[in-house]
């Protein structure tokens, strides 16, 4: 079973969970609806996270028996976190992430704090939390004020590293507050957090947590920032700053989207309005690697530029408000080229809507334009890109820069035998395929769309059993005011499988949906609803009216329900069938104790030894 332990599904940021056995387009087909409602106090703009399998304790309860359970997290503005049963509608523990006496009494930011309203009543944790399933920990970052009579308030960013299996701390929070200077450069950099905004969701490599900043709507002066942690003790190992006190700006926001990551270590990011020149970084693409710090006055790391490219009408995106940053980057797979070269590649889309392919291994930097700056509205040459594609997404029209485009970023699939798809949901615009072709090392199309637009956009995401394209679905959250969830074969955007209204929206990014395990989470202003089918939700129904739900026997049979017979067709057919026919024979055996000790002996037992025994099979390849 697939754990959900970041924002869209890995670090690469593909939004593809490859290990979908339940939800087909054939059986999203047959029934799916709404199986019930986690109610909790707060805004939820974080992606709900599963893990599978953990021993957790009722209420945080150390005295209490603990229960192995699969957990579905949840994070609000209101700074709560809740941790819920996955397979029914019960919190296991919640907590509300502020200090508790004898420390001074803090409270939650309001928009009157930070002069603007895209999130009410209150600004708490929005960035999606990341977690370390080896550890057992949840890392993610909550805002605080403290009113004092006769002072300025005082504003607090921490960052937490919260154990699963009971809601309590870790570690000490680490608070997020620093001042940095780097090497060759006089300026000294001074976080402030009542003005940086934690919107992007964290991201956990190498043993490394870090955390983006961007602004709340561009006030006041602000940069954008990367912080880095230690995971096992939190300390603060690292510092990236966007831009120069003199240039301001460059937030990394992404619309909610995280910070990507390579298996070299290297960060990736998308930045916002800002010039990209000398030691500022605006309207672009970074790579980043961690660097010692050789400034006299620090003895903090940093986050180095190994690379980065802007557009070359960077200069016109700053001006219109057209930030590249406004979408995160999405890292493919190794694409095999020719001669069985391995290209590392990256595509990225910002409010423009045009979607630029990069090189990994080297991004392009700036393509000085032959003009400079270029005719506003006309596409000038980007020869540091792999590929461009030129306004493509986004329904204003291409001679205005007021589109507006994308807000998040795309997800990912590839089908077994046919080119890679690349999925956006633009604002207001169609839901389009790419394809990346290896021939010309390209993204092209869109070669597929749907018929029905997207209100506001949203981040997709893919579900899927590996490569069958048969069993793919692209599910789309939008973000409207009632919030709905809709679904299309991924291989068919004009069949939509289903539209269903999830629940009340207020002004911000609702965040993707969250699909694994049979089960569909989305995130609505004071709750996450769990949308699944009957095999989402199916027991063993004879085993449970012989043995009782808590059997020992029954857990292996639905383990082995899961891991084996889920998996593949035929297995999925035969338990269609079972949930047909079983639950009529389970009544007449809950009801006789002679018809529950035949089923004893001639059905589960025996069926209890074969699928312990083939489990053994398969845990030992």
């Amino acid at each position: 079973m697939p754990n959900y332990w970041t924002n869209c599904f890995d670090n690469a940021r593909t939004g593809w969970n490859p290990e979908e056995v339940i939800l087909t387009p054939d059986e999203i087909k047959k029934s799916f609806g709404l199986l019930y409602t986690y109610q909790v106090t707060g805004q939820v703009l974080a992606q709900p996270l599963f893990v599978a399998g953990v021993t957790a304790y009722p209420g945080g309860d150390l005295t209490k028996p603990p229960q192995t359970l699969d957990l579905v997290f949840v994070a609000t503005e209101d700074n709560f976190i809740y941790a819920f049963d996955a397979k029914q509608n019960t919190p296991i523990w919640q907590r509300q992430l502020l200090p508790v006496p004898p420390a001074p009494t803090e409270r939650l930011i309001t928009p009157t704090d930070v002069n603007v309203d895209d999130v009410e009543p209150h600004y708490g944790i929005t960035g999606t939390p990341v977690i370390d399933i080896a550890a057992g920990i949840m890392y993610l970052v909550a805002p605080s004020a403290l009113d004092s009579t006769g002072h300025p308030t005082s504003f607090f960013q921490r960052l937490y590293a919260i154990d699963l299996a009971t809601g309590r701390d870790r570690l000490p929070p680490a608070p997020i507050a620093t001042f940095v200077q780097f090497y060759g450069d006089p300026n000294i950099y001074q976080f402030d957090p009542q003005w940086q905004f934690q919107r992007g969701a964290l991201l956990l490599l190498n043993g490394v947590v870090y955390v983006p900043f961007g602004s709340h709507c561009d006030n006041s002066a602000y940069h954008g920032w990367i912080m880095a942690y230690d995971a096992a003790t939190l300390a603060f190992v690292g510092v990236f700053v966007s831009t120069t006190p003199a240039d301001g700006q460059g937030g990394i926001w992404q619309a909610g989207r995280g910070l990507a990551g390579d298996s070299n270590g290297s960060v990736y990011c998308a930045v916002g309005n800002g010039v990209t020149s000398g030691l500022s970084y605006g309207n672009c693409v970074l790579k980043l690697v961690p660097r010692p710090n050789p400034a006299q006055s620090s003895t903090q790391n940093y986050l180095s530029v190994q690379d980065y490219f802007a557009p070359c009408n960077t200069y016109w995106l700053s001006q219109s408000d057209m930030d590249l940053g406004s979408g995160g980057a999405l890292l493919l797979p190794d694409q095999v080229g020719p001669g069985n070269t391995v290209r590392h590649l990256l595509v990225a889309a910002g409010k423009e809507g045009t979607i630029y392919l990069l090189n990994r291994d080297n991004l392009g930097a700036f393509t000085q334009p032959a003009t400079f700056p270029p005719p506003r509205g006309q596409q000038c040459a980007d020869s540091g890109a792999v590929s461009v594609l030129w306004r493509v997404l986004g329904q204003a029209s291409t001679a205005t820069e007021a589109r507006d485009a994308v807000f998040g970023g795309p997800a990912y699939f590839a089908p077994t035998g046919l080119a890679p798809r690349i999925y956006y949901t633009a604002q207001d615009d169609f839901v389009r395929a790419f394809t990346y072709d290896s021939g010309s090392n390209s993204v092209i199309g869109p070669f597929m769309q749907s018929i029905d637009t997207i209100p506001n956009g949203s981040i997709p995401v893919v579900s899927s059993n590996g490569g069958f394209a048969d069993t793919a679905v692209l599910w789309i959250v939008s973000r409207t005011d009632p919030i709905t969830l809709s679904a299309y074969p991924a291989e068919n955007l004009r069949a939509r499988l289903i539209n269903i209204t999830v629940g009340p929206w207020i002004k911000s990014f609702a965040p993707p949906a969250t699909v694994v395990n049979g089960r569909v989470y989305v995130a609505f202003n004071g709750g996450v609803s769990v949308f699944g089918t009957p095999l989402s939700t199916s027991t063993c129904f004879i085993a449970t009216a012989v043995e009782g739900a808590s059997s020992f026997r029954v857990a292996t049979l639905r383990t082995f329900r899961d891991e084996c017979l889920l998996t593949n067709r035929m297995g999925r057919y035969f338990v269609s069938l079972y949930e047909q026919f079983s639950p009529l024979l389970a009544s007449m055996i809950r009801k006789s104790k002679r018809l529950r000790s035949i089923a004893r002996g001639f059905i589960v037992l025996p069926s209890f030894l074969v699928a312990k025994g083939l489990l053994l099979i398969k845990r030992r390849k």
